[in-house]
């Protein structure tokens, strides 16, 4: 018998029966997916970390000497992944041997305190970087894909 019968009536959660299973399905992005198919929205790339001292002093992209450093997605205008940290090539530079559809490197919209950046070219960790874009300027790196569902 409860002491103040209206509390059920306000909160009527409250039983003693055990918890349903809640179910989330995720299809936005995936993240490096073990498998191309098993992602129904597009892939983006894994994130580096300059803080993991494993991978110090280039989070986990290619090797010191190489054009792809560990940098923070800082756009002005926030997005799902600011913050974040990303193996992106030197302005100028696209990832060495890979295939230009979006899969492995690829390009995003987006501009912080240093103006416009959408030039950076996004890879895998351990990816490098030495090949330099078709273009420069106001087109830098044009020939790889935007996907802005990476952002």
């Amino acid at each position: 018998m409860l002491f103040f019968p209206w509390l059920a009536i306000l909160f009527p959660l409250y039983t003693s029966a055990a918890p349903e299973a809640i179910t989330v399905t995720v299809t936005e992005q995936c993240i490096t997916p073990p498998e191309p198919t098993a992602c129904p929205g597009p892939v983006c790339l894994p994130t580096c970390n300059i803080y993991d001292l494993n991978n110090w002093p280039n989070g986990g992209c290619a090797s010191v000497n190489d054009r792809a450093t560990c940098t923070v997605f800082n756009p002005s205008i926030p997005h799902p992944r600011s913050g974040q940290m990303f193996c992106m090539c030197q302005a100028g530079y696209r990832g060495d041997g890979l295939a230009l559809d979006g899969r492995d490197q690829y390009r995003v919209t987006w501009t912080n305190a240093l103006g416009d950046q959408t030039h950076r070219v996004f890879v895998r960790p351990g990816q490098t970087c030495n090949t330099l874009c078709n273009h420069t300027g106001a087109t830098a790196c044009d020939e790889v894909p935007l996907k802005d569902a990476c952002r």
